[in-house]
C-alpha cells in the first residue's frame, strides 16, 4: 500500500471514515487531507513524519507498505529535547516542515561525506 491507501485505511479505521476528524486530530485543515486523498497534493516526508506522531503510530507507518493501526514504540526512547523538538516542529506549517526537513537531510549528507572522507585519510 502506498501512503494514500494507507492513510485511506487509517481514517477508516480510526476515525470511521471521518475525515473532518483526523485533520482535528493532526491539526490540519480538512481540505488539505481532501487534496491528499485525491492525490492532488502529496502527503512530503515532513507531512507522514507529523501524522504519524500525531497519531502515537510509530516513525516510518506510512511508509511500512501494509497497515498496522497499533501504535508502536520507538525503538529507542524519546529524550525530553527530543520530543520539544518534535512539539515545536508539529507547530510549524507543511511547508516549513518540508524546509526544515531538506536542510536536515543536507546536513546529515555532508556531516557523513566529511566523517568518509576523515576515515579515507586516517586509513591513508
Amino acid at each position: 500500500m502506498n501512503r494514500i491507501e494507507l492513510l485511506k485505511f487509517l481514517i477508516d479505521t480510526k476515525f470511521a471514515g471521518n475525515k473532518a476528524a483526523f485533520a482535528r486530530a493532526i491539526k490540519k485543515p480538512p481540505a488539505l487531507i481532501s487534496q491528499w486523498i485525491s492525490g492532488h497534493r502529496l502527503i512530503g516526508d515532513a507531512s507522514a513524519r507529523n501524522i504519524e506522531s500525531k497519531l502515537k503510530l510509530g516513525l516510518g507507518w506510512l511508509d511500512a507498505g501494509s497497515p498496522n493501526i497499533h501504535p508502536q514504540q520507538n525503538s529507542f526512547p524519546i529524550t525530553p529535547r527530543q520530543q520539544a523538538v518534535l512539539d515545536l516542529f508539529n507547530e510549524l506549517t507543511e511547508s516549513q516542515q518540508e524546509e526544515i526537513f531538506r536542510d536536515l537531510q543536507e546536513k546529515k549528507f555532508l556531516n557523513s561525506s566529511l566523517i568518509n572522507e576523515l576515515l579515507k585519510k586516517k586509513a591513508i
